[in-house]
């Protein structure tokens, strides 16, 4: 960024006089602050998963949901398994990101009303399922290249051998359903 700045400063006080120049310089600034800026936003999302190392799993998805609820008009609930199995730290950061590129989306894009969160565990299924009543979208946008966020989610599923169904529905809402076979284990998540 110090570099963006101080070419701009120097485009500033002494503009080439060849309009390629211009075109060329202002295209490696503006690719340059694109990397940048994915860069920062890559970053930003590490320092968050640090929530889940010093929090674990369900303060760190309530610290999520909570964030999330104060700025939004109404709150998102939150329902947490209570009995939620000890899981490995890749599954837990699957579900950790799943849950915040979810609510992220809620949060952004989905003017809704109501929103709720639910992990919860049953015959060695761990299911994290993220609902709202907003205004939903094509499904289509899944595989046009341009919704990375969804993708990003089906990646992280998959890499853990789970299952990501996502049904939308136009002034109808989202519903987004991971779901990932854990091995059973009867210590008890805290």
């Amino acid at each position: 960024l110090s570099s963006q700045i101080l070419t701009l400063e120097a485009l500033r006080l002494s503009p080439p006089a060849d309009k390629d120049e211009m075109q060329t310089v202002l295209l490696t600034l503006i690719e340059n602050s694109r990397n940048g800026l994915s860069d920062t936003r890559r970053a930003l999302k590490d320092l968050r998963s640090k929530q889940l190392d010093d929090l674990g799993l369900k303060a760190a998805l309530d610290a999520l949901v909570k964030d999330a609820s104060s700025r939004m008009e109404f709150s998102i609930e939150a329902f947490i398994d209570d009995n939620l199995p000890v899981i490995s730290k890749k599954i837990e950061q699957c579900i950790y990101r799943i849950a915040q590129e979810g609510i992220e989306n809620i949060v952004r894009h989905a003017n809704a009303s109501r929103a709720a969160l639910t992990l919860s565990y049953s015959k060695n299924i761990l299911m994290l399922e993220i609902r709202d009543n907003g205004e939903g979208f094509s499904l289509g946008v899944i595989n046009d290249g341009e919704n990375h966020g969804i993708k990003g989610m089906q990646e992280r599923v998959e890499d853990v051998g789970g299952i990501l169904n996502i049904s939308s529905r136009k002034k109808r809402g989202t519903r987004i359903i991971a779901k990932i076979e854990v091995a059973d284990d009867s210590r008890i998540v805290v």
